[in-house]
């Protein structure tokens, strides 16, 4: 793509976004964070925290528009060391969702988006994030090929992303796993089945109220680690309307277990492109004996495994060791982010690697063993209760 023949235009308010509605389905995003229906959602519940969109379309007239989806947020900048916050900063962001950069096939056309991206920089945003890029892809090393070291920063180690094929059914997946998760999960799933364990997994459709469902998943994060770190189910307005479209029978599809009449874990994701992402999973720690989490994510995959229009179960961004376990295929990600040109962006990045750099320092210090002793306390600590649930 000719970066001079490039005519680059940007699409930000609802009716802007509907002018481009045929051209952006046409690009056929294959992360649900890039389609038009997931993003309008998230953005139109986020407004009142003054989140708006940022599609550009970079145009040549020797070859298909490029599309890239983004959106800008106000949020703050945080200097952190492991789960603890330094500092934190009010800051503006471009950020580019996974997956969002959609009809870019070469170098030159990485380069373009890169280019025109950092524009904004120019104006009033402070800083652009790549969101979960694959290590060593083309947007990667577009970003490190035209971003000078000094403005670009990264939100730690890469880490991997696991992916699972169900096309050809629940046995077939089983047959691909080890020995030891073969065993594991057909215990799981005879406990389900047991009787005098008292366990029932349903999944939320018309009979549920959606209220009643936010309540529900919100009293079962509350007592997980996640939400000690802020992740997970919230009482929001992005969370309450992604509980509606279940509800009503969306893509969106969200799965509760309960022990002895207690709803006890949950697991909610997208269907897009033939596949189910996960989005969000957790459980109860009183339960933990009970293994609420293994034994829910071994009965979601029986039943998308059995779905004719599920392919795939995308695990998402993260390396536990039930993804890699339950994946077959795997690549690693990592978050990138591009500062504006200006001191104080420049100062707060650098104090971000310098965080960054004392936290690597002490995890070679420690070693592997004690950084996974430290991680399993914390995660007792935040929860409440007992550690996270072995899978």
């Amino acid at each position: 793509m000719d970066g001079e023949a490039v005519n680059v235009s940007v699409y930000s308010s609802p009716e802007e976004l509907d002018r481009i509605a045929e051209l952006w389905d046409r690009a056929a995003p294959e992360s649900p964070h890039a389609s038009r229906g997931l993003f309008t959602l998230v953005t139109r519940t986020q407004r009142d925290a003054g989140t708006s969109g940022y599609v550009a379309v970079l145009e040549d007239p020797a070859r298909d528009p490029i599309v890239v989806v983004g959106r800008v947020e106000r949020r703050p900048l945080l200097v952190k060391a492991g789960y603890r916050t330094l500092l934190s900063v009010p800051a503006r962001w471009l950020t580019i969702v996974a997956g969002g950069i959609l009809g870019a096939r070469t170098a030159d056309d990485h380069a373009s988006v890169v280019a025109a991206l950092q524009r904004a920089l120019r104006r009033d945003v402070d800083v652009i994030e790549f969101g979960k890029i694959a290590v060593d892809g083309p947007e990667h090393r577009a970003v490190l090929a035209h971003v000078p070291w000094y403005r670009r920063g990264q939100a730690g180690p890469p880490q991997g992303h696991h992916r699972a094929g169900l096309a050809d059914g629940f046995e077939a997946y089983q047959a691909a796993r080890s020995r030891n998760t073969r065993q594991r999960t057909r215990r799981r799933l005879r406990r389900l089945e047991d009787a005098s364990a008292r366990m029932e997994v349903r999944r939320v459709g018309s009979d549920d109220d959606s209220a009643v469902v936010a309540k529900t998943l919100d009293e079962i994060t509350a007592h997980s680690y996640q939400r000690g770190i802020g992740a997970g189910f919230a009482l929001d307005d992005l969370h309450r309307t992604l509980v509606s479209w279940a509800v009503e029978g969306g893509p969106f599809r969200i799965w509760i277990l309960s022990v002895r009449g207690v709803p006890a874990a949950y697991l909610s994701g997208l269907v897009h492109a033939r596949t189910f992402f996960l989005f969000d999973t957790a459980f109860d720690p009183t339960f933990s004996d009970d293994e609420p989490g293994g034994i829910l994510m071994a009965a979601v995959l029986q039943a998308l495994a059995g779905d004719p229009d599920i392919d795939a179960f995308d695990f998402a961004f993260g390396d536990a060791q039930y993804k890699q376990s339950l994946g077959d295929e795997s690549w690693d990600e990592v978050d990138l982010f591009v500062f504006a040109p200006r001191p104080r962006a420049l100062v707060l990045n650098a104090a971000r690697g310098g965080a960054a750099a004392c936290v690597a320092a002490a995890k070679r210090l420690l070693g592997g063993e004690r950084i996974a002793a430290l991680r399993r306390r914390m995660r007792s600590q935040l929860s409440e209760s007992g550690p996270a649930e072995a899978d």
